[in-house]
């Protein structure tokens, strides 16, 4: 909800700051729902909402196993350099 958007919000202006210039697209997706303090809070700082409709929709469109998951964090840590 509310709390998701405001994380992303200040984390998108702490990445413009370090990566000038570069266009940070600000997104929270649930499994839930929104409320709509959050639709509006969103709508306001140009955040895309995901709810439970819309993900499942995109698990449909683009079909993602635990492998391809895991393979992405893997890829995406140091544990073993």
């Amino acid at each position: 909800g509310w709390d998701g958007i405001k994380e992303v919000v200040a984390g998108a202006a702490a990445y413009s700051v370090r990566h000038p210039g570069v266009f940070f697209k600000k997104v929270v997706c649930t499994n839930q729902g929104f409320n709509e303090t959050a639709v509006q809070q969103a709508r306001l700082n140009h955040v895309e909402l995901i709810d439970r409709i819309a993900l499942r929709q995109l698990l449909k469109e683009k079909k993602v196993t635990q492998g391809d998951v895991q393979k992405f964090l893997f890829s995406q840590c140091d544990f073993y350099s």
